[in-house]
């Protein structure tokens, strides 16, 4: 299960906004849901957070209910927010995170709050991507009146009232998947968390009041506004008409009924916000996954001495024994079989039986194995690991199982013994591998069992990563290689400039007096003490002046106090360290450490998210500052292969 990122409180005028941060990307984006939202049972839904994520992996994506919904304050239903409140909100959302500009992903509901913040903000909004949206709701032509039916808005949203949290509008609003009895229920529930009855009646009463086609060519920043064309919610002429009325928008059409963004083919729908968002449209990649690969063949198939009956006889015992292990039998490359397995330790097993029932019919027969990254291809399996275990394969001699040292390393704790046969020169990756052969011997002896199985290795643009037993593959960032160096030197701490520069000599920044690291001048600290000073004793006066005003319960003052108290707050800690030391501006040590801090804490998180119990080993063992470390527990030494 995914681990939910940390959600935060903002303060907006006089109401609490919970958010959310995912990811560290170059560009923010903000998702603003449709009329409820509740940002942490969204993670217990796997097709949204799966949608979340793939957001998060080329952007820093910011989520937020707004006020009325989830977790941010509620509010009475006679005193719904303005859509100038709600863009105060996403205001206040951005300054609480330093996003000085965003893109805004506007879904349903919230597509007229995102257009006036375009127009009202352009110098702030990046783009806007709107979602199966519309300028003015026409409630017959969309779920009020085609799930919930009567002949007056008032007859319609009775019903909804009455049936409210029972997931049955799932229908109208995902129709692919409401025969689902679970994905109903996740949907009621969702519900009943988001909003109460007459709240979410409330909201819908107040979004048929809404009309911002006024302001639609008025809109002057990147516009791309996309529909499915059998919408049952938002019928799909209201996205046609503000394509229409837009200067420059780009409208995309997708087939299908699906309201919401994350059920059905996302991949399209995501390839538009990241083109928009980053400037550029992700190349299709083919399914990748890791497995193990093995391939067997006989000397004399190689020699060509083989006969059809024996070629034949050698497929029937590969295939069986393929299948009793578990595995998935692939094409035949040259005289050899292949096959590929979810687990090394199966594989090996395999090949072991495959190899001693070959010997004792009195063919000679060798295997090869490698475990890597494969990508699919229409069911085939294909890659650079397909082509090391090939190559592997070559090396062997007849009788023997020999693998790579990616397979001996995943194994430990199974029992199984190798037995060194050097380093070989694999052409599929031009570098030099350890190559091992099984051996009926005992494993060889390590200080601790599991040590070898934590990995942490480049291998391309990909990371493997293997802890506990779990193997997980990342692709390359800055952070992980940080990490690596980390890993690689327990209890050492690294200077955040030794990181940046990596084993290069870093002359013109520090100096090293007696093991001690000093840092060239830089320009001071970012606030001087008068301006502290000064600072604290406004932030006094605020704080009478607040408490002033709720005595006299002055909503409008206590609101215009608070913001300041805020701001100046946030400046104030921005410019103290831990134990009130003095933030220093234009320092390299401080601009690194920023640097480097954001990027292992983003790679911890990315790790998290597919491994979390790595994840928390990782946030409790590694320290980030101006000195860098991996402190593992002494009690429980671990040792990185990285």
């Amino acid at each position: 299960m995914l681990t939910e990122p940390q959600t935060r409180y903002v303060k907006s005028g006089d109401a609490h906004i919970a958010y959310q941060v995912v990811g560290d990307g170059p560009a923010d984006l903000i998702v603003v849901r449709g009329y409820i939202s509740h940002v942490e049972v969204a993670w217990e839904s796997p097709p949204l957070a799966a949608f979340y994520r793939r957001l998060a992996s080329f952007c820093r994506l910011i989520l937020f209910d707004k006020r009325g919904t989830g977790l941010s304050d509620r509010v009475p239903e006679d005193r719904l927010p303005t859509l100038e409140q709600r863009m105060d909100d996403v205001r206040a959302v951005m300054e609480a995170d330093g996003s000085e500009r965003a893109a805004l992903l506007g879904a349903s509901e919230a597509g007229p709050m995102c257009l006036l913040f375009a127009a009202t903000y352009p110098e702030r909004t990046l783009g806007l991507l709107l979602w199966g949206c519309f300028a003015r709701y026409d409630w017959r032509q969309g779920f009020i009146g085609r799930y919930w039916g009567g002949d007056t808005v008032d007859d319609a949203l009775d019903r909804l009232e009455r049936e409210w949290g029972d997931g049955g509008d799932l229908a109208a609003m995902a129709p692919s998947v409401a025969g689902d009895d679970a994905a109903r229920r996740a949907w009621g529930r969702a519900q009943r968390l988001a909003a109460t009855p007459t709240a979410a009646r409330a909201l819908l009463r107040m979004m048929l009041d809404v009309d911002v086609r006024p302001l639609l060519p008025a809109i002057r920043v990147p516009v791309v506004i996309l529909h499915r064309v059998g919408d049952i919610a938002v019928d799909v002429s209201h996205s046609r008409y503000m394509a229409e009325h837009i200067p420059g928008a780009r409208y995309v059409e997708f087939p299908g009924s699906d309201h919401l963004p994350w059920i059905g083919d996302t991949e399209p729908v995501v390839a538009e916000i990241q083109e928009l968002v980053t400037g550029s449209r992700p190349e299709p990649e083919p399914d990748r996954v890791v497995a193990t690969v093995m391939f067997v063949d006989t000397p004399q198939a190689v020699a060509g001495g083989q006969d059809a009956a024996a070629r034949v006889g050698l497929a029937e015992v590969v295939g069986r024994h393929v299948a009793r292990f578990r595995g998935d039998v692939l094409g035949a490359r040259g005289h050899s079989l292949g096959a590929s397995f979810d687990g090394p330790a199966r594989a090996i097993r395999c090949a072991e039986a495959i190899v001693a029932e070959c010997d004792g019919a009195g063919v000679p027969c060798r295997a090869g194995l490698h475990t890597g990254e494969c990508e699919g291809h229409e069911g085939e399996l294909r890659g650079v690991a397909l082509d090391m275990a090939a190559e592997i394969l070559a090396c062997a001699t007849p009788g023997e199982v020999l693998v790579s040292r990616t397979v001996a390393d995943l194994v430990a704790g199974a029992r199984i013994g190798f037995a060194d046969r050097g380093s070989h020169t694999l052409a599929a990756v031009g570098d030099t591998w350890r190559l091992l052969a099984i051996s009926a011997g005992t494993p060889p002896s390590r200080s601790a069992p599991d040590e070898a199985a934590m990995l942490f290795r480049r291998e391309g643009e990909y990371w493997t990563v293997a802890f506990g037993g779990k193997v997980v593959r990342m692709r390359d960032a800055k952070g992980l290689g940080y990490l690596a160096r980390l890993l690689r030197h327990p209890h050492r701490e690294f200077h955040v400039l030794d990181l940046l520069v990596g084993d290069a000599p870093r002359a013109n920044h520090t100096t090293r007096e007696d093991g001690l690291v000093a840092a060239m001048p830089d320009a001071g600290a970012v606030l001087d003490e008068p301006a502290k000073h000064a600072y604290r004793d406004r932030i006094a006066e605020l704080e009478t002046e607040i408490e002033e005003a709720r005595r006299w319960n002055d909503l409008e003052r206590t609101a215009r106090a608070e913001g300041e108290l805020d701001a100046l707050t946030r400046e104030l800690a921005s410019a103290v360290g831990l134990g009130g030391r003095d933030r220093r501006a234009a320092s390299d040590s401080e601009r690194a450490r920023v640097s480097v801090t954001k990027a292992v804490r983003g790679a911890v998180r990315r790790l998290e998210d597919q491994h979390p119990e790595l994840g928390r080993h990782l946030t409790l063992a590694v320290h980030t500052g101006t000195f860098c470390t991996y402190d593992p527990d002494p009690r429980a030494p671990v040792s990185w292969d990285a």
